[in-house]
């Protein structure tokens, strides 16, 4: 299991609370950091969306909701199609990251197909983890 699977957790918990799991409604995109912090991480870090925190950590983690269920109607969220070309904007501006984690709700292959060789380059330098959200269960994405 991940060092971070407690992340994806939290945001899945978040997202089943409640009867049936039904939720307590969308995730907006400000509440993605406090939901990183519950999960227990006690670092600082640089959280998408939320608040990337004008400087750079050794933490990034990357939140994708796609979902109507998971994010509403609201804006602001990170779409999977972005997800990929956030995470190098990030590195290129923090290249002291050493930590990367990823949490969606939706894992398009065609979109990740493109960035595997450079998630190969990543993983040389970076511990990199990703997770799957579906309904209440998580999945550890092998990279």
């Amino acid at each position: 299991m991940g060092d971070f699977m407690q992340i994806a957790r939290q945001v899945a918990a978040r997202l089943n609370e409640g009867p049936g799991g039904i939720g307590t409604g969308p995730i907006q995109p400000d509440q993605v950091g406090d939901l990183v912090r519950r999960s227990g991480v006690t670092a600082t870090f640089n959280c998408y969306p939320g608040i990337p925190e004008g400087a750079c950590h050794s933490l990034a983690v990357f939140v994708s909701l796609n979902s109507v269920r998971s994010k509403g109607n609201t804006r602001g969220h990170l779409p999977f199609k972005d997800l990929f070309p956030r995470v190098w904007k990030h590195l290129a501006q923090c290249p002291g990251t050493r930590q990367v984690v990823i949490v969606t709700d939706t894992w398009e292959v065609g979109r990740v197909d493109p960035f595997l060789g450079d998630l190969a380059r990543l993983k040389q330098t970076a511990h990199v983890e990703a997770f799957l959200i579906h309904g209440g269960n998580v999945a550890e994405i092998p990279l």
